[in-house]
C-alpha cells in the first residue's frame, strides 16, 4: 500500500505541516519542505514531515513525526514504532535532527511514555542517576523498541537530538475544533502578507480574501504530494503569491492587475528567501503538465 493510499484522515497531519512551514518560512531559512518523505523504500519508512534550512553556510536537515488518536493499546504500539524507526534513523544519520508532535489526546493514552521523555530532556545526561537509567529502560522495552540493541551512549544521543512538542494548534483533536486551528494559521498567514508584502486584506468585500481560501489550497497541495518527494516550497509560494494578489484591497475593483501583482509578489518571496531565480523548482502549471496534480 502506498503512502497516498494511506494518508485519509490525515488532515491532522496536513495542517501541522502548514504550520510548521509558515512559521519556519517567517525564519527566512527555508529552503526544501516536503510530506511524507519516503527515506526506506524497501521498509516503507517515511518521515511526515522533512525540511531543510540554511545556517551559515551549511543546509541542515530537520524531521517531524506527527501522532493523533488510537486506543489505549495502539499508542502504546504506535509510539514504540514511531521511537524506534526515528531512533534508526538518528544513529544512521548523525547531522539530522527529530521533533515528535503529538495531540493532547494521544499524550493521554502514552502519559508514562512522554514523562519519560519529557524528564530525561529537562535534566542534563551527563553522568546517568538511578532515576534517568530506570526511565531509559521504560522506553527501551516499549513495542519495537525492544528489538533494537541500545547502548547507554546512543540512548543519550538519541534523547539530546529529539525535540518532543504538542503542536499549538490544538487541545484535543477532532473535526470540531477545526476553526481553532485554522485561526492559528491564519494568523501566520496574515503575518506573511503584512510582514514580507505589506498586503492589507479586502476580508470585509472579497470573499477570496478569508485566509481559509489559501488554507485550503495548502491542505490540497499537501495531500496531493504527500510520498511523492517532491520540494513543495515552491508550490506553497506560488499559493501565497497567487492568494495574496487577489484578497490584496488595492485590487479588489482592478481584476486586470492581479496577474501582474502575482509575478510581483512571488519574486518579493523569493527576494524574502534569498533566491535570485528559480532553479529547477516545480511550479503549479509544471506539476500540472506532468501529472502531479491533476487538471
Amino acid at each position: 500500500m502506498s503512502i497516498q493510499q494511506t494518508r485519509q484522515g490525515f488532515i491532522f497531519q496536513d495542517y501541522v505541516a502548514i504550520e510548521v512551514f509558515l512559521r519556519r518560512y517567517l525564519e527566512r531559512t527555508l529552503r526544501e519542505y516536503y510530506v511524507d518523505y519516503l527515506y526506506d523504500s524497501k521498509k516503507e519508512y517515511s518521515h511526515d514531515i522533512r525540511y531543510v534550512v540554511q545556517e551559515g553556510g551549511d543546509s541542515l536537515q530537520h524531521c517531524i513525526e506527527v501522532k493523533t488518536g488510537d486506543s489505549f493499546n495502539e499508542a502504546r504500539e504506535k509510539i514504540g514504532k514511531a521511537l524506534k524507526e526515528i531512533y534508526e534513523y538518528l544513529m544512521q544519520d548523525k547531522s539530522a535532527t527529530y521533533s515528535l508532535y503529538i495531540s493532547k489526546d494521544f499524550e493521554k493514552k502514552i502519559a508514562t511514555c512522554w514523562e519519560a521523555l519529557r524528564n530525561l530532556k529537562l535534566s542534563p545526561l551527563v553522568k546517568i542517576s538511578s532515576d534517568q537509567k530506570q526511565k531509559m529502560d521504560y522506553l527501551k522495552k516499549l513495542p519495537h523498541m525492544s528489538k533494537v540493541v541500545i547502548t547507554e551512549d546512543n540512548m543519550k544521543d538519541f534523547i539530546s537530538r529529539l525535540e518532543i512538542e504538542n503542536p499549538s494548534l490544538d487541545l484535543e483533536y477532532s473535526t470540531s475544533h477545526m476553526e481553532g486551528i485554522e485561526a492559528v494559521i491564519a494568523g501566520l498567514i496574515h503575518k506573511v502578507g503584512t510582514s514580507i508584502l505589506s498586503v492589507r486584506l479586502d476580508i470585509a468585500n472579497n470573499q477570496l480574501a478569508l485566509p481559509h481560501q489559501l488554507t485550503q489550497e495548502m491542505v490540497y497541495i499537501t495531500s496531493v504530494h504527500a510520498g511523492t518527494n517532491i520540494n513543495i516550497l515552491p508550490l506553497y509560494r506560488e499559493a501565497m503569491a497567487a492568494y495574496f494578489s487577489i484578497a490584496n484591497e488595492e485590487v479588489t475593483h482592478k481584476p486586470a492587475q492581479i496577474k501582474t501583482n502575482q509575478k510581483e509578489f512571488e519574486k518579493a518571496l523569493m527576494e524574502y528567501e534569498g533566491l535570485e531565480e528559480v532553479t529547477n523548482q516545480i511550479s503549479i502549471s509544471q506539476a500540472t503538465d506532468i501529472g502531479v496534480l491533476e487538471p
